[in-house]
């Protein structure tokens, strides 16, 4: 069987020739192995996925995030949680959603990068925790991300996830203040924009109108 009919196929037998070529001086050679990894989903190319994460090429990057939240397999979550450092938008986002589907066993390690001091670790991780469904995430998020939701309020919106609004909107009700109900008033969800106007309402404060000019966060 050639080898382009074999990765059609998903044929396992290629994955050893797919891990080579991620050693390739070609950029695209080493995404197009990558992704054909992520495709097969055999264990055996975990070490190598990993390995590809700190590749040169954001895009080979991507595809090895990708692959090893198709493989699921819990040796990547640590990996996974330093690329959700990542200074590539894309390479951070698919992290999180690589870590939700290796699920619960992701839980621990996640925890523990709450305890950090990394900002955006701690908001990275709180976001792939909010997406797991583990009685240990929902517990994590709720008694120790409160403050955390509250003081970086800006950085979830920029994530613009759905899963955190919850969160968030309880986090106001909790810590707000009255610069953060009226970023919740025009943040663009209709949800988060009622918990703004009642905070302002609940605390006295004048109700402004929808502000839509640039540079309104938007959520």
């Amino acid at each position: 069987m050639e080898a382009s009919e074999a990765l059609k196929v998903k044929d396992p037998r290629i994955v050893d020739s797919l891990i080579a070529a991620l050693q390739s001086q070609n950029p695209h050679i080493r995404e197009g192995a990558a992704r054909a990894l992520s495709q097969i989903k055999d264990p055996r190319s975990v070490d190598s996925l990993i390995a590809a994460l700190g590749d040169t090429n954001p895009e080979v990057q991507i595809q090895a995030v990708i692959g090893l939240g198709n493989i699921r397999d819990p040796r990547a979550v640590g990996p996974l949680i330093a690329a959700m450092r990542s200074r590539d938008d894309n390479v951070s986002f698919d992290a999180e959603l690589s870590l939700k589907e290796i699920g619960p066993p992701a839980v621990d390690l996640l925890i523990a990068t709450l305890r950090g001091r990394d900002r955006l670790l701690q908001v990275n991780a709180a976001v792939a925790l909010n997406e797991i469904d583990d009685p240990r995430a929902a517990s994590a998020v709720e008694a120790a991300l409160k403050p955390l939701f509250a003081s970086h309020y800006l950085m979830f919106f920029g994530k613009g996830r759905e899963s955190t609004a919850g969160p968030l909107i309880r986090a106001l009700r909790d810590f707000g203040n009255p610069r953060m109900a009226v970023d919740f008033l025009n943040c663009g969800n209709w949800a988060m924009e009622h918990a703004g106007k009642e905070w302002l309402e609940k605390h006295g404060r004048t109700v402004v109108e929808t502000d839509q000019s640039p540079g309104t966060p938007r959520f």
